[in-house]
């Protein structure tokens, strides 16, 4: 699983990301949109090579900047509420 590149798992009614997605370090796309999660994980940048993130539609009203630095990766970002 450490090679796995695509990840979409909307729509779970997740509560949070389990740490085992932040250890996926070539994950490119990570789809976690219509889930319930409220909080970014403090392991969330280890996420690298992140291109596509989507967070829509879940229960996050804030991302502490500690957690943004994988964001220079991004290159799509779905947020929407």
């Amino acid at each position: 699983m450490a090679n796995l590149r695509y990840l979409n798992v909307s729509n779970n009614r997740l509560r949070e990301l389990e740490d085992y997605v932040t250890s996926l370090p070539l994950l490119e796309h990570l789809d976690v949109s219509f889930n319930r999660i409220s909080e970014i994980p403090e392991t969330f940048n280890l996420l690298r090579e992140l291109r596509f993130l989507s967070l829509s539609h879940n229960r996050i009203t804030a991302v502490p900047n500690d957690r943004l630095d994988v964001l220079g990766s991004v290159q799509v970002l779905a947020a929407r509420q």
